[in-house]
């Protein structure tokens, strides 16, 4: 049976839908989600507000995409802190080395990988209609998806009004940033090629988080960094 949480119609895109709920106590959640771009259900953690009509924030993750046990769920006292806040809170389970993003081309390493038509156009809808949210949105990411927040706050329109980087690396499209970006598809055995197409190309140059900065004008951004001296 198909649970939802809450009332409201989901907008979602087409096919998108709710695969079942397991609560995990107080106002939390696993919301199962079926992504038709992906071919299969993302587990969400989710953080219900207390009422209806309030916004969503994402949580991105980083590196090993949750699912390896290091996550904002697991690692961070995320359910205290948003207990008194007025705020949905949703953090998908997966993506390890994706950089959430949708890859061109299937690949025989991670298989169809459409992080971002499902974190801009399918997850959202549905959590909009099954919480009965505002409609607004913000995204957050950590580490390796630090730079995928920015990415994805730059590539879907007003879909999010706010974006925070922490412990992040943007890339470009140049040398280093080639190399950061293609090491963490290797690592989880897949074809940096795969991804955005040939490295430094059109593709690439399209995920290019400081060439497209201006983008995020009109949105509210939060970027973190340590220094990176050890300590």
């Amino acid at each position: 049976m198909v649970a939802v949480l809450g009332g409201g119609v989901a907008s979602a895109e087409p096919g998108a839908y709710v695969a079942g709920e397991t609560p995990l106590g107080g106002r939390s959640a696993q919301l199962d989600v079926y992504s038709p771009a992906m071919g299969r259900v993302i587990q969400n953690k989710v953080i219900k507000a207390a009422g209806a009509g309030a916004p969503t924030l994402y949580l991105l993750t980083g590196a090993g995409g949750g699912a390896d046990g290091i996550s904002w769920w697991d690692n961070t006292d995320v359910r205290n802190f948003f207990a008194d806040k007025f705020v949905n809170v949703v953090m998908p389970v997966g993506g390890a080395y994706t950089l959430y993003t949708d890859w061109v081309s299937d690949d025989p390493g991670v298989g169809r990988v459409r992080w971002e038509t499902y974190l801009t156009q399918e997850l959202p809808g549905v959590i909009d209609g099954a919480l009965d949210t505002s409609g607004r949105n913000a995204i957050a990411g950590v580490s390796m998806s630090a730079s995928s927040a920015l990415d994805l706050a730059i590539r879907s329109g007003s879909r999010f009004s706010a974006v925070a980087a922490l412990s992040g690396c943007p890339w470009a499209a140049d040398p280093l940033g080639i190399a950061m970006a293609s090491a963490q598809a290797v690592r989880g055995g897949g074809n940096p090629g795969n991804m955005w197409g040939i490295p430094g190309g059109p593709g690439w140059r399209e995920h290019d988080v400081f060439a497209n900065a201006g983008r995020l004008a009109g949105k509210t951004v939060f970027l973190s960094a340590a220094t990176g001296v050890p300590g």
